[in-house]
């Protein structure tokens, strides 16, 4: 099923951007809360702990929210209805073999890894946290699937708005209201799992609802379609992995060796700056870019592409702008002073942020040509160069270079990927592709 170029735009540049917005305020208030609530130690425990279990969960996902958009809009595509239930039931199977096997290497790594001084507590609150990396999981293998199935918007809903919303009202009623005398990072965290399980529970309802009539035979995946999976998921899996290594693995470090003051104020900037901006392009245009390269429309798949990289440019420069004229005495008004030091990087991250929506999203359409191994490629760059500027540039220039240093990688690891697509597909998803039309024939199919 293909979704219009205007709606799917409208999915970006509108709909998706007011949700965004609504999730980015209510996180931010959860920020503010709980740097008040825990103080600046306290919540560099937090995230310190938070960043060890989005590493599980980095590692159990697996890539299986994207497989399961684009393998979900295939599906659809070529209506095959019995093996859509087949993959839907195998994939519930595997994530929980994976999740078990992420919660072990996860608490191994966290072992390994030197830790500066007041993250004495971090086991316990990691511990306490560990119902995160399934609840996470399923949470975003429902939202693939919705994806699929062409309802972006409430594939976003679950993560992105009901889970920080939730998690709201539960420090608002438990630390504001004085339910518990003393507020810490293990409360914290286990206030983030109740909140994380409703919102599962709501993103199942809409997974239950918007999936088409169950066929009364269901043909699930053969041995060869498994491994197949498998493989693309493992390809995918890696890839996520280093990407979550390459953009918190100097969360991780900074906290390692300069303690949770500083990785508070770091991780604070980087959620800010660009997750907390940026809608989740891939996962919206993947299912529309997957079945228009499989129907080899290669002129409309391009202008797609652009338009999107048009698009969010337009956005990121409006909330750089924003940020640039009130940005700084937000900051001071609503958070504890310390936290003033976040404002160069915020700036220094959403100028990377432009840079990184004008280069469009070609991870989609390496995906969606089965060729996700060159994402893996792409990553391994990416954090060789990472762990290269961060020797250098971090010691003389501190979270300025930090900051720095995830602009340049990511630029790096795009500007390949743009390359790859070009040689693979013939469409380039740049905001320059109006210079050129697509190769009328691709050298590779998906």
């Amino acid at each position: 099923m293909i979704t219009s170029n205007r709606k799917l735009l409208l999915q970006i540049g509108g709909m998706n951007v007011a949700m965004k917005a609504t999730g980015a305020v209510i996180s931010l208030v959860n920020v503010v809360l709980l740097t008040r609530f825990l103080g600046v130690a306290g919540y560099g425990t937090y995230v310190y702990a938070y960043a060890m279990i989005g590493l599980a969960r980095s590692l159990a996902e697996a890539g299986a929210p994207i497989l399961l958009n684009r393998e979900t809009a295939r599906a659809l595509n070529s209506k095959d209805i019995h093996g859509l239930y087949g993959l839907w039931g195998w994939k519930d199977k595997v994530l929980v073999i994976l999740g078990s096997l992420a919660i072990v290497l996860m608490l191994g790594i966290f072992w390994g890894l030197p830790r500066g001084e007041g993250l004495e507590q971090a086991f316990e609150v990691i511990l306490l946290g560990l119902p995160l990396v399934f609840l996470l999981i399923f949470t975003q293998a429902n939202a693939g699937v919705l994806r699929g199935l062409g309802h972006a918007n409430l594939a976003f809903m679950p993560q992105e708005i009901l889970r920080p919303l939730f998690f709201l009202l539960l420090l608002s009623s438990t630390f504001g209201l004085g339910l518990v005398e003393t507020a810490s990072p293990a409360a914290a965290v286990l206030l983030l799992v109740v909140a994380a399980a409703a919102a599962l529970l709501v993103g199942h309802c809409f997974y239950i609802r918007c999936r088409p009539p169950k066929p009364t035979e269901i043909r699930s995946p053969s041995r060869v379609e498994s491994w197949a999976l498998i493989k693309s998921m493992g390809l995918l899996g890696a890839s996520g992995v280093l990407k979550y290594s390459s953009t918190r693995l100097t969360t991780i470090l900074v906290g390692a060796f300069f303690g949770p003051e500083v990785v508070g104020i770091f991780q604070f900037s980087v959620n800010i700056a660009t997750r907390k901006t940026n809608p989740p392009l891939l996962n919206i245009i993947l299912g529309n870019a997957t079945t228009l390269l499989q129907n080899r429309r290669l002129r409309a798949l391009q202008r797609l592409m652009w338009l999107t990289a048009i698009v969010t440019s337009a956005m990121q420069i409006l909330v750089l702008i924003i940020f640039l004229l009130i940005g700084e005495t937000l900051l001071v008004w609503i958070l504890p002073e310390e936290f003033g030091a976040a404002y160069p990087l915020i700036l220094i991250l959403m100028s990377g942020g432009l840079l990184f929506c004008a280069l469009g999203i070609p991870s989609a359409l390496l995906i969606a040509s089965n060729n996700e191994k060159y994402i893996l490629y792409a990553q391994i760059i990416q954090l060789a160069f990472l762990i290269v500027l961060f020797t250098l540039l971090l010691p003389p220039f501190g979270l300025v270079g930090a900051a720095a240093t995830v602009v340049v990688v990511g630029s790096i690891s795009k500007v390949f990927c743009l390359w790859w697509v070009w040689r693979f597909t013939g469409v380039d998803c740049s905001i320059l592709a109006f210079l050129h039309r697509p190769k009328d024939k691709a050298k590779r199919t998906p």
